[in-house]
């Protein structure tokens, strides 16, 4: 077991174990001392992670859940994660290359903007399904709700209200409070792919004057927010049908009691047609809907089991919580699924509990 070591501002240190995953600290030689300084460098995090329980564990520490709806295959890389904090920005990376189940919460006390990447064309998030042309906002204190495809890739940028209100007084916009103002909107393409670039550089630590090209993504980002909301933009945009079927389907899955919960019930309670949300789930998560309720079922419960310490839980109490009674045939599924049994899943994380993974704080 090894320990990295990063260095933060004022001789602090970010901690965290590489074990199954490639660890890698930034360069920051690229800035002097004074640019550093100015900037309000705090830490600075570039983690590739070969391995998703260790993905799923070390998000734990930030109030995170993923739950991964199918594995990459064998040798490849699960996911990045990278996370930087310059003054009071703090600006996030993360990658992920398997679809995922994730709940959670942003960083607390922060209003965070999500930008998403090219590669991710449509996001099912917080109940509204959006395009990559859309920035998300998460209220301070709201829930993170969302399901993605098989390559996730967002960047994030997190600031107090404090600092909102600081812009809209440069900018001579009034600013009527978070609760007031759209959680979506859009940004002109001339602005999002430059926008984007920018925010790549911040995270591979290429930027030359990262505190300004932060500074302007946020001033940006804060302008059409609040034009949004004056012209009503941040409604949600209309949808095509198959985009409606994802929507209604994910929403009714969030309530569903997956132990009585059947296709047959879905078509039913969302008035869609079978041959509609065959399409839409091909479409979006390149499985049918049958595919992807088998796979919700098995993640959660692989959640369960990768959670559970000693005594907590067994493989059969997991199983029935989401419908599961044929042993073999679940087993098997599980198997395929994740390329391990269950069993051997809840004997890891027994192993495991009591030694957590930390990659420092999120905020």
């Amino acid at each position: 077991m090894q320990l990295l070591r990063v260095a933060g501002r004022s001789g602090s240190e970010v901690c965290f174990i590489l074990n199954s995953c490639i660890c890698v600290s930034k360069r920051l030689d690229r800035l002097d001392p004074n640019e550093r300084a100015a900037s309000g460098y705090m830490q600075l995090l570039d983690v590739l992670f070969a391995d998703i329980d260790q993905m799923c564990q070390a998000v734990r520490s930030w109030d995170l859940e993923f739950r991964p709806l199918e594995l990459p295959p064998p040798g490849e890389s699960v996911g990045r994660i990278c996370q930087s904090r310059h003054g009071p920005l703090e600006i996030g990376y993360a990658r992920i290359l398997t679809g995922v189940d994730q709940v959670g919460a942003p960083p607390p006390g922060l209003l965070t903007f999500v930008i998403l990447e090219d590669r991710l064309r449509r996001l099912w998030w917080r109940s509204h399904d959006v395009n990559n042309d859309r920035v998300l906002v998460f209220p301070i204190g709201s829930e993170l709700r969302s399901v993605s495809g098989s390559d996730f890739e967002i960047h994030t940028i997190s600031v107090s209200e404090d600092v909102v209100a600081e812009v809209c007084n440069e900018l001579e916009i009034s600013w009527p409070g978070p609760r007031e103002c759209a959680e979506q909107f859009q940004v002109p393409a001339y602005l999002l792919g430059p926008m984007r670039r920018s925010l790549r550089r911040l995270r591979d630590g290429q930027a030359e004057a990262p505190w300004v090209e932060g500074r302007q993504i946020l001033t940006d980002l804060i302008s059409y927010w609040l034009l949004a909301m004056n012209r009503s933009a941040g409604r949600r945009p209309s949808l095509r049908a198959r985009d409606v079927a994802v929507r209604k389907s994910l929403e009714f899955m969030e309530q569903a009691d997956w132990t009585s919960f059947s296709l047959t019930t879905l078509q039913r309670s969302i008035k869609v047609s079978q041959r509609t949300l065959e399409y839409a789930f091909r479409e979006r998560f390149g499985m049918t809907p049958a595919a992807f309720m088998k796979a919700r079922r098995l993640s959660l419960v692989r959640s369960e089991l990768a959670r559970a310490a000693s005594g907590e839980t067994t493989v059969g109490a997991a199983m029935a919580k989401v419908g599961f009674s044929h042993v073999g045939q679940f087993a098997s599924d599980y198997r395929r699924a994740f390329r391990e049994l269950p069993s051997e899943t809840l004997e890891r994380s027994r192993s495991i509990a009591g030694a957590p993974f930390y990659l420092g704080p999120l905020a």
